[in-house]
């Protein structure tokens, strides 16, 4: 899953309580558990305290799936909770906001995409964020929202390049390389012809990654080829040369 491991006692505990809601909702029927959900969402996702409004966040995006049709419902009242994470002094906060809208765009679909015009302003502001650990859930979210999205994307598809290609070229860390290159060809399929122009400029970074060789190295190398037979794909044979 896209959860990651807790290294402190609070986070740990506020996870297990994720992953016990997240096994109920897919049990339990929606219209039984919806109204704990609001409750909860209700009573701390203003809270003082950052890990109750994290541990909001992450019980919502583990409990999409099971609760898809009753959030479809819901949605404005849950994405306000969302955008407010996204918006949050603290990154643990702000990562648990990008990993409820990669879920929620997995599992509340197509209702969310109707959500776009706020959501990847949202996503442009966590992608610049200084945590890497941050944006490489702001690039999950942003492959797992895009890929969906088709032709709305185009009003944003020359920023949100610029920002991914930047942060390609900048994030020192290779997992955010690898979260980046996929987020990047989730934009292209959405995107489809209109991805042309800025093939040759993206074509390039990807040979650039293609191109190293060290093993460690593969996943990255693996992901830039992909992220390049989806571009080829979404333009056509003659604007990929």
């Amino acid at each position: 899953g896209e959860e990651e491991e807790e290294e402190d006692g609070g986070g740990s505990m506020h996870k297990m309580a994720a992953q016990v809601f997240e096994t109920i909702s897919e049990v339990i029927p929606s219209k039984h558990l919806m109204p704990l959900l609001l409750g909860l969402t209700a009573t701390h996702s203003a809270a003082p305290d950052p890990s109750r409004r994290r541990a909001v966040l992450l019980i919502l995006a583990v409990t999409s799936s099971g609760c898809a049709d009753a959030f479809a419902t819901e949605l404005p009242r849950l994405m306000r909770v969302v955008y407010a994470g996204c918006e949050a002094p603290e990154a643990e906060v702000r990562e648990a906001a990008c990993l409820a809208i990669g879920l929620f765009a997995q599992s509340v679909h197509p209702e969310i995409l109707e959500h776009y015009e706020k959501i990847l302003p949202y996503l442009f502001e966590v992608l610049a964020d200084a945590r890497g650990d941050v944006q490489q859930r702001a690039c999950y979210a942003i492959e797992s929202f895009c890929e969906h999205l088709g032709s709305a994307i185009l009003p944003f598809l020359s920023p949100l390049l610029d920002r991914l290609t930047s942060l390609l070229r900048t994030a020192p860390a290779r997992p955010t390389q690898e979260r980046c290159v996929s987020a990047i060809a989730a934009v292209a399929v959405a995107a489809k012809s209109d991805f042309a122009p800025f093939f040759d400029v993206v074509y390039g970074l990807m040979r650039y990654l293609l191109s190293q060789g060290a093993g460690e190295m593969l996943v990255l190398r693996a992901r830039a080829m992909e992220c390049v037979g989806l571009m080829c794909l979404a333009v056509g044979r003659e604007a990929s040369g």
